[in-house]
């Protein structure tokens, strides 16, 4: 098909009602895979067939498969069936979901489970745990601790965490205390540090003073972090040192979403743990988009949600227990 032929059939979907970018891209995918188009007598022919029969009352989805399966051979309709499969296919791929919602008490609960005592916080909710070697914990939201009754005892202070926290651990040289979390452990002695580790998403340490080492649940060599550093832990157990965002990293500790260029991404990751909703992005290029978004996180998910679509940068919507975010 020639280029003016896409370009008039564009005009022509729009008059009908039909979308236009859909009929180009069936039309399109149909040449691709036959591989070799039908000659130019026939393939106007055949132009002129579709246009007058797409013209009229609104052309259905069936109607245009008709006229497809009449103005080629046997072999179009094969590649027309693989091109609405194939699209189906992209459809739902092309949708990135990096936050998960999860099941969580509706307040905070501090339970004794077997030889362990579990903390869990519902969302938008933090809560101070005071650990036995007097070590502090501010657990956030949508957040889970567990530690053994007898914490300490053993010569290691161990805890687990899902979700995000800031420990304040007490110093004890003959005592490292050790937080395991997704697929991370931070070991230290006495510091102070942020961890974050959400199911579904890396697991990170943020450094505020003090030195940790960081290793993945693989057993390898951990790296050592220094203030005002961050270590990220993927799903595959590499861990990747950076430079960190204090503000951003402990906005939640103030009651506040403090994010200065920071990628969409995190952005809406942060705001997903917080009001336990998931996050899913319509398109790929959205998760790089850097945004500056300061914002109390004691109002509503409904005012933050109109407050980052007057940015402008993409479209916002809450449905179903969670918010997709597309291109405007």
């Amino acid at each position: 098909m020639k280029d003016n032929d896409v370009r008039n059939m564009d005009l022509t979907s729009r008059k009908a009602g039909e979308g236009s970018g859909e009929d180009e891209r069936l039309l399109m995918m149909l040449g691709e895979a036959l591989g070799d188009m039908p000659g130019d007598e026939e393939t106007q022919k055949a132009w002129r067939r579709f246009e007058a029969r797409h013209g009229d009352a609104g052309g259905s989805r069936l109607r245009l498969r008709r006229i497809f399966i009449s103005a080629a051979a046997a072999a179009a309709v094969v590649a027309l069936v693989v091109a609405f499969v194939w699209s189906d296919i992209v459809g739902s791929a092309g949708v990135i979901e990096t936050f998960v919602m999860a099941e969580l008490p509706s307040h905070t609960s501090r339970v004794a489970d077997g030889d362990n005592v579990v903390v869990q916080t519902p969302s938008a909710t933090t809560s101070d745990v005071l650990l036995p070697d007097g070590s502090r914990v501010m657990l956030g939201s949508g957040s889970r601790l567990e530690y053994p009754s007898d914490f300490g005892q053993n010569g290691v202070r161990e805890v687990e965490l899902t979700g995000q926290a800031r420990f304040s651990v007490r110093h004890d040289a003959g005592r490292p205390f050790v937080v395991k979390s997704g697929n991370m452990s931070t070991k230290v002695l006495g510091t102070v540090f942020y961890v974050r580790s959400y199911h579904g998403s890396a697991s990170s340490v943020v450094l505020l003073k003090g030195c940790v080492s960081v290793s993945s649940e693989d057993g390898g060599e951990g790296r050592m972090l220094s203030p005002g550093h961050q270590a990220v832990v993927d799903d595959k157990g590499d861990i990747k040192v950076e430079k960190a965002d204090i503000a951003a990293a402990g906005g939640w500790t103030h009651c506040e979403f403090c994010f200065d260029d920071s990628r969409l991404e995190d952005v809406m990751n942060d705001i997903g743990s917080w009001y336990n909703v998931g996050i899913a992005f319509h398109s790929r290029s959205l998760l790089s988009v850097r945004i500056h978004f300061n914002f109390p996180r004691s109002v509503s998910l409904a005012d933050v949600l109109l407050a980052l679509n007057d940015l402008g940068v993409a479209q916002f919507r809450y449905a179903d227990g969670r918010v997709s975010i597309e291109q405007k």
